[in-house]
């Protein structure tokens, strides 16, 4: 099978869409192989990109463009010859354009052969006239989006849920596009921010003219009203400071976020503009060093700037009316939008209710920094277990929705198939166990029959019990009330149906999004007790074909959910001082989640190899 993307520039040049089809491209390179092979066509080559390409599996060609720098539309002719050139003399099968930027190149090269396949990133109808006076431009890019979208045969896709049925309207019939779920971001580490000063950050193409719509200067003003209000009792907005990148040059200098800021403040604020950086890694720098993050757009198709703040666990601001709030609310509900600040932006220049509800945000996160950070955390793995995050699981999304489209060219070692289970070979896999209190909690995981590192089935063995402690002359027996139980794949994500689902539903067990299960006695009484999981398999784990994948388990605690019972008189000793006696020997053999309040008593992982 050949596929060929087509573009303006490989890497994060000129927004957001080339970023994407980079990230993309190589991952369909990298899961696709080797029956797949992978080309882009670009306007904007460089011997250079072309090198670095090559090194990711992708070819890398050069088309010319018009005056607007896009690919003009009869290109196939010219990227044909330029595929034979370099030996690849077998036809096409899949053009993949983005949007109205290269769309009509992709369908236009359909023509000739081949099928088209067409990436939704923006509805100009919802969003560009917000900047009052483009009335004729949004008119005539929403026409276009409808011509190209409404192609006969094409595919479809969003990036994204909210744009994935954006793609379906424009298309004026019922097709269904498939959802793209674009990848973290793969240089992170870990954030490196502390919890005591907030350092702010907000990314994007802050120009002048799309103010009303990107908000670069509701974010300023934001922070420097929250400062105001304060009134110097939250000691994290003390010496609070925010960097704005992608910042256009005219606004650099004349200091204008700056002096928003300061005039609002009523004092010297510390607020870097930058302008935009073409590095890939400039972003994710600055956000490992932040803990906070403020995507202020009155709406976006997605938000990327947003996913890359999640992807480096920074807490987060955003407006309800984006695609990336809504995919959240939608797949993970309340356990996923409570680990965020979801505002309902009124837009225009500075309206004082943003201003307001923004600075409002950013005292409560400034308030408890590492519970922010715990729950930036916590969105992140959640994420990761509905929809994986690695680009590799984005390229996973692309071919599967081509299998839905009986697409026969599509090779089956690139799609999942939920065909019979293949002879189970456990050298695939190797195990690790942590219990810190084996007598009261007890995790053991393991693998179903016919697992592979790329799909495979995770059989979870859970006991509760009593925890015997002595501390000074009082005799307690510790025990859980609940806990939680939460899976985070690696490379793959949850797929299928999980232990508890409706209508299968078990006392005592109740699964929850982002790959959690909530844990009680199944008999109603106050003490987990005896074997509560092990006899059926808990979830499926798949991964993209040529990733191996595995995942971590982890059981948790709250404080309050740590009961005890004492079994000697406690004289004259107070009950509450022998608890919190207890309780200290207790966690000393735990491991405390930062400051977030979980004690993690269990831990496992599962390393596909």
């Amino acid at each position: 099978m050949l596929i060929v993307l087509i573009a303006t520039e490989w890497g994060p040049a000129e927004g957001g869409i080339n970023a994407f089809n980079q990230s993309l491209a190589i991952g369909l390179a990298k899961v696709g192989a080797p029956s797949v092979k992978v080309a882009c066509a670009i306007t904007g080559w460089s011997h250079d990109a072309k090198l670095n390409a090559e090194k990711d599996g992708v070819m890398l060609l050069p088309v010319k463009g018009g005056h607007d720098g896009r690919p003009i539309e009869p290109c196939a002719g010219e990227i044909v010859a330029l595929l034979k050139n370099h030996g690849v003399h077998e036809p096409v099968d899949l053009w993949v354009g983005h949007d109205v930027i290269t769309g009509g190149a992709a369908v236009s090269a359909a023509e000739h052969c081949g099928r088209v396949a067409l990436i939704h990133h923006m509805d100009y109808h919802d969003y560009q006239n917000l900047v009052p006076g483009n009335g004729d431009r949004t008119s005539g890019n929403h026409k276009l989006q409808t011509k190209i979208f409404s192609t006969k045969g094409a595919l479809l896709f969003g990036v994204g849920s909210e744009l994935a049925e954006t793609a379906s309207r424009l298309s004026l019939s019922d097709r269904k596009a498939g959802v793209l779920v674009p990848g973290f971001p793969s240089s992170f580490s870990r954030n490196t921010s502390g919890d005591r000063t907030v350092r702010a950050f907000a990314s994007g193409r802050f120009e002048i003219s799309s103010e009303p719509l990107k908000q670069s200067r509701l974010a300023a003003a934001a922070l420097g009203l929250a400062i105001k209000n304060s009134n110097d009792l939250v000691d994290a907005l003390r010496a609070a400071s925010l960097s704005i990148l992608g910042v256009e040059e005219a606004r650099i200098k004349v200091g204008e976020l700056e002096e928003l800021a300061i005039r609002e403040a009523g004092r010297h604020v510390n607020v870097v503009p930058g302008g935009f950086d073409n590095d890939s890694t400039a972003v994710v720098d600055q956000l490992v060093q932040s803990n906070l993050a403020i995507m202020p757009s009155y709406r976006e198709g997605f938000g990327l700037a947003g996913w890359e703040a999640i992807g480096c666990e920074v807490p987060l601001i955003l407006g309800r009316e984006t695609g990336l709030f809504k995919l959240i609310e939608k797949t993970l509900g309340g356990a996923g939008t409570g680990c965020l600040a979801g505002i309902d932006l009124k837009g225009g220049d500075l309206n004082a209710d943003d201003k307001k509800n923004v600075a409002e945000a950013i005292i409560k996160i400034a308030k408890n920094l590492a519970k922010a950070k715990a729950d930036a955390v916590a969105l992140k793995r959640q994420l990761i277990a509905v929809h994986g995050c690695t680009w590799a699981n984005t390229a996973d999304q692309f071919y599967a929705h081509l299998k839905a489209e009986n697409l026969v060219f599509v090779h089956s070692s690139t799609v999942h198939s939920d065909g019979p289970e293949r002879p189970n070979d456990r050298d695939a896999f190797k195990y690790s166990h942590a219990n810190h209190f084996i007598e009261c909690a007890e995790l053991q995981v393991t693998t179903g029959q016919g697992g592979q590192p790329t799909d495979f089935e995770i059989i979870a063995e859970l006991r509760f019990g009593t925890t015997p402690i002595q501390a000074h002359n009082v005799s307690v027996d510790v025990f859980l009330k609940r806990a939680r139980l939460q899976v985070v794949p690696r490379e793959g994500r949850i797929r299928g149906n999980r232990l508890g689902d409706p209508p299968n539903l078990l006392n005592g067990i109740e699964s929850r999004a982002g790959g959690v299960w909530a844990l009680e006695d199944p008999l109603g009484s106050d003490a987990l007790h005896g074997k509560v999981l092990g006899d059926e398999t808990l979830c499926r784990i798949q991964a993209p074909a040529n990733t191996p994948s595995g995942a971590t388990l982890e059981l948790t605690a709250a404080r309050q959910d740590i009961g005890c019972v004492f079994k000697s008189p406690l004289g004259n000793k107070s009950p509450e001082k022998a608890t919190e006696k207890v309780m200290q020997i207790f966690l000393q053999n735990c491991i405390v989640k930062e400051k977030s309040g979980y004690i993690v008593l269990s831990e496992a992982t599962i390393d596909g190899q």
